[in-house]
């Protein structure tokens, strides 16, 4: 039995066309509708989320939190079989035509008393047996699936919590998808179509199924945190098992259990677990989690499977459900409660995977999925929404069509001004910096005014700096297959020197409270053309020509909030010229991606390693040029969990240069990085930046969380909620004689290593506040020792 991991990986890419034929051929002509409410036939009153099963089929839904169903069946007779938890499953025939029939269901109450099994105390030994033989038949479970497929519909609600009662709907989302699945962990999904409410935008719904927990595993991974399994070879050494009583499950006898933590040292589950007792399979979950499991702001978290039996003995899980409550201090968002379900139906085992299913994409995002009318949507819509949720859409959509209130408005102002002044997705658009002062623009992406390509323009005003900013990039798709594109590209920009922190940050906040930022500037005006494709998965190998002139420029403010006599660090100056050069890049990225709308996205998961390679030509001998130099780099990260003890990060960064690289290319170790991202840098630099045209870095930091003081069983110590981070590194930056240098400007190089090692806590509420105390190793005239507050969610 495999009670699914449906893990991000694995993959397919396929034409929209084909997939929308999919769909529409899953639809039957002239299908008719079967809908009605299961009751409980002693109450009357309705059960929620009962196992709804069409027999000689794969196909399974649930109905909705009212006890309501929806089938859409082709015309003809069918048996349809209704189960539940601790209820007896009963069947019946229905002949359908093309039109809506309405049949109410009654399950009888179970409780089954087997000699022996029933217990009401808490027993140790029969629990365990049972676990050691689940334990022991894991193996020729999982064994009996090779592949699967699925179909699936997915809902994600959250509601506004007033004095721990739910109130009124947050927002909405629903999604229906396809699911593949072969051993030993390749995956994919693809959203057929999906609808939200309207206050989040649909490229923002990209709700799958995800990780559906194996608890056959030995460890569930969730977030940065692994969590042993219930039925995990080593699985005794942390639980304690209680045999609670014997259920009915999709008409199977089950013992139900009772798992209890032995610590709170190691992430555990807490809850009840249902083991089938013919074939020893997990039956059901329905479990918390331990003090050890932490999810920033995030409490009251459970998790459930319903799962069904299928051929062969097979159980799968038909439904997923996910919920707790959310309370973030400080920031404009309100308390919330939220759950989130996944059903899933047209269940298929081992019947061979379609050649080309499985990529670098986990997730697509077919092209119409947003336009989808409303009847493909009910084809597809396997639970009913509730009364509550129906009317939830109806409000948000009010409610998001008002303007905003004034008190609104004044709430959320400080945070979108710090959204503004630390973003880099809002640095082209707005920021200030001592050359341009004040920066204010405006861009846009144009998609399908020419077949295949898309068209990014954005315009600005430098006020301090008083002149006009552009840039226009055409990217063309040339060949989907082998993701091969073109692209031209024309910029009259301020852009930075290359930094190794600090490349793609936003400085503003720094620059303009406290007139601090780490980058040197220059002017660019010119363009580039060039090429780009996947030689292999995971790579993408890019090689263009730059034809551009550089100019110095001068800081054109020094304004800031505070030190009305402290002044910014002055802009130092380049190599003005024409400067045409070739390069080329070659980057690895072993995360799977996520495809919408023509846009790569990567897959947020653990372990994973990016790669980049680089190198830049300039040869007046090859085209006329007012320099002549060969730069190259290398850049390795690398992040994953350490075997339950947190999560490690490494970055190995090199470079070199040939010639006469002038400075405008020279390597730059900056003493300023972006807020939240402290994590991967030198700390001791006060604000000193160290530059060469040769440069070769280490870096290393593992993030325990709390678990060493956890684990350290000590008095108080064990209590510390917060997390510890150990980190450090050492780097070498020096010039070669060839390199360009200009007068008056003095260059710091480290020619001897220069080292650092610290200590940090995070977590430290009322926010993630994180804070670093490092001590430099080397003999460098910067901080032999500083202290730095950031923010790290």
């Amino acid at each position: 039995m495999r009670t699914l991991l449906l893990r991000l990986c694995g993959p397919f890419q396929i034409s929209a066309t084909f997939l929308i034929g999919l769909l529409l051929a899953a639809a039957p002509a002239g299908a008719g509708v079967l809908e009605g409410v299961v009751y409980d036939s002693a109450t009357f009153q309705p059960i929620p989320r009962v196992t709804i099963r069409i027999e000689g089929t794969g196909q399974a839904m649930l109905g909705n939190e009212d006890g309501r169903y929806r089938l859409r069946l082709e015309p003809g007779t069918h048996r349809i079989r209704f189960s539940h938890v601790a209820h007896y499953s009963t069947t019946i025939d229905v002949e359908i035509a093309d039109s809506l029939l309405t049949r109410n269901v009654y399950l009888h109450s179970s409780v089954i008393e087997l000699p022996g099994t029933r217990v009401y105390s808490r027993q140790y030994d029969p629990a365990q047996e049972i676990i050691v033989e689940a334990i022991r038949r894991k193996k020729e479970l999982l064994d009996k699936i090779q592949d699967y497929r699925f179909d699936a519909y997915t809902k994600l609600a959250l509601r506004k919590l007033k004095e721990d009662k739910a109130d009124e709907f947050f927002l909405i989302t629903e999604t229906q998808l396809q699911g593949w699945f072969r051993r030993p962990d390749e995956y994919k999904e693809i959203i057929t179509a999906r609808r939200q409410s309207a206050n989040i935008k649909a490229d923002d719904n990209l709700m799958t199924v995800g990780e559906v927990f194996n608890f056959n595993a030995n460890r569930i991974d969730l977030g940065h945190q692994a969590i042993v399994s219930p039925t995990a070879t080593d699985a005794l050494d942390f639980y304690n098992y209680y045999l609670l009583d014997t259920v009915l499950v999709d008409g199977v006898s089950a013992f139900r259990l009772e798992i209890e933590p032995k610590n709170d040292v190691h992430p555990l589950f807490v809850g009840e677990i249902l083991i089938a007792d013919s074939t020893y399979a997990v039956a059901g979950v329905d479990v918390g989690f331990n003090s050890a499991f932490e999810i920033p702001f995030v409490r009251n978290l459970r998790y459930s499977q319903r799962i069904a039996r299928f051929e062969d003995d097979i159980w799968m899980p038909v439904e997923i459900r996910f919920g707790g409550d959310m309370k973030v201090p400080l920031l404009p968002i309100p308390d919330l409660t939220g759950y989130y379900v996944a059903i899933l139906s047209n269940v298929e085992f081992n019947r061979g995977v379609p050649p080309g299913v499985f990529d670098e994409y986990a997730i697509e995002v077919v092209t119409g999925a947003d336009a989808v009318d409303s009847t493909t949507w009910d084809l597809g819509a396997l639970v009913p929404l509730t009364e509550e949720e129906a009317s939830g859409y109806q409000h948000i959509d009010s409610v998001e069509g008002r303007p905003p209130s004034l008190k609104s408005i004044a709430t959320a102002a400080p945070f979108l001004a710090l959204a503004a002044t630390t973003s880099p997705v809002v640095y082209p658009y707005f920021h200030f910096t001592s050359v341009e002062g004040p920066y204010l623009g405006a861009g846009y992406t144009f998609r399908g005014l020419i077949p295949r390509s898309e068209l990014y323009a954005r315009t600005g005003w430098a006020f301090d700096g008083e002149y006009w900013q552009h840039r226009y990039r055409l990217r063309t798709e040339l060949n989907e297959r082998a993701k091969l594109y073109s692209f031209v590209d024309y910029h009259d920009l301020i852009i930075s020197r290359p930094a190794i922190f600090s490349g793609r940050a936003n400085p503003t906040l720094s620059s303009l409270a406290f007139k601090v930022d780490a980058l040197d500037y220059y002017l660019e005006k010119g363009f580039s053309v060039g090429f780009g494709f996947q030689p292999l998965r995971h790579f993408k190998l890019e090689a263009g020509y730059w034809d551009v002139n550089q100019y110095s420029v001068a800081n054109a403010t020094d304004y800031g909030f505070v030190g009305a006599d402290e002044h910014h660090r002055r802009n130092p100056g380049i190599v003005n010229g024409h400067l045409r050069s070739l390069t080329a890049t070659l980057e690895y990225d072993s995360r799977q991606l996520i495809r919408t709308k023509g846009r790569d996205l990567p897959v947020g998961e653990l372990p994973f390693t990016t790669l980049g390679l680089g190198i830049e030509q300039a040869d007046p001998e090859v085209i006329d040029n007012d320099f002549h130099f060969r730069r190259y780099y290398l850049d390795l990260f690398h992040m994953r969990r350490l075997a339950g003890w947190g999560t490690t990060l490494l970055r190995i960064y090199a470079g070199g240069s040939d010639r006469a690289l002038p400075p405008q290319r020279y390597f730059t170790f900056d003493y300023g990085e972006a807020l939240g991202s402290y994590s991967s840098q030198f700390k001791t630099f006060n604000e000193t930046n160290f530059t060469g045209d040769r440069a070769a870095m280490g870096y290393l930091s593992h993030d325990f969380g709390a678990t060493l003081f956890r684990r350290s069983r000590l008095p108080l110590i064990e209590r510390i909620p917060f997390s510890l981070l150990l980190y450090g590194g050492a780097f070498w930056s020096d010039f070669r004689d060839a390199s360009i240098k200009l007068p008056g400007e003095s260059l710091v190089a480290a020619p001897d290593w220069y080292s650092e090692i610290g200590v940090g806590l995070g977590r430290i509420p009322p926010l993630f506040f994180q804070v670093f105390f490092t001590w430099q190793l080397s003999t460098y005239d910067t901080n032999r020792f500083s202290v730095d507050l950031n923010i790290g969610f």
